[in-house]
C-alpha cells in the first residue's frame, strides 16, 4: 500500500542556526485513513535531531492506534488515541541520516477525527 500524502507533506521544515531548539505545529487530517495506513506529515531533511513531541489528538475512533517514525525509527508506538487526548512523549534523540518524512502509522482500525503533532527538534547538520 502506498503512503498517503498528509495536508502537511509540503509544508517546509524549519532549518535554522545549528544546535537551536525548534518546533513545528503539524495538523493532520486522519480521517478515512484505514487500518494499516501510512500518513506522510513533513518531509524532514538530513541533520535532524528530534528530542520529544506533543501529540494532541481528536477521538479518533474504537482500538485506534498511532505509530509515529521518521528515517525508519519508532519515536511514539501504539500510542491509544480511540478518545480525545494530548500528551507531551518523551524519547532518546533520534537523529536523521537521510532525507525522509515524519510518518504517522494507523492500527487497529479506521481513523474518524483530527491530530496535531508538535515535533520537538534541533538542526545539527550533516
Amino acid at each position: 500500500m502506498a503512503n498517503i500524502k498528509g495536508a502537511t507533506a509540503q509544508k517546509r521544515m524549519y532549518v535554522g542556526t545549528h544546535g537551536n531548539l525548534s518546533k513545528e505545529v503539524l495538523v493532520v487530517p486522519l480521517s478515512t485513513v484505514a487500518d494499516g495506513g501510512v500518513v506522510d506529515v513533513i518531509e524532514v531533511p538530513v541533520g535532524v535531531n528530534f528530542v520529544g513531541m506533543s501529540i494532541i489528538n481528536e477521538a479518533l475512533g474504537a482500538g485506534v492506534k498511532l505509530t509515529l517514525t521518521v528515517d525508519g525509527k519508532a519515536l511514539v508506538t501504539d500510542k491509544d488515541c480511540a478518545g480525545a487526548g494530548n500528551s507531551v512523549e518523551a524519547f532518546k534523540p533520534v537523529y536523521t541520516e537521510n532525507k525522509t518524512y515524519l510518518t504517522i502509522t494507523v492500527t487497529g482500525g479506521e481513523a474518524t477525527g483530527e491530530v496535531v503533532l508538535v515535533p520537538e527538534y534541533q538542526s545539527i547538520g550533516y
